[in-house]
């Protein structure tokens, strides 16, 4: 049986890394911080949902 609050779940994308990155294993921190690791750079990604890109 599906939960009928699925029904209320969205989804938000957001545009991060470049046609070499492969970010993985993402998480989101208690203060709403995104990390996620960048296989193709050798990096990690922090982001946060107050950040807009221009």
């Amino acid at each position: 049986m599906i939960s009928p609050l699925l029904a209320q779940a969205s989804i938000e994308e957001w545009s991060v890394g470049d046609g070499l990155s492969f970010i993985h294993d993402a998480d989101v921190a208690a203060d709403g911080m995104l990390f996620g690791v960048d296989e193709g750079h050798d990096a990690i990604w922090m982001s946060s949902p107050q950040f807009q890109y221009q």
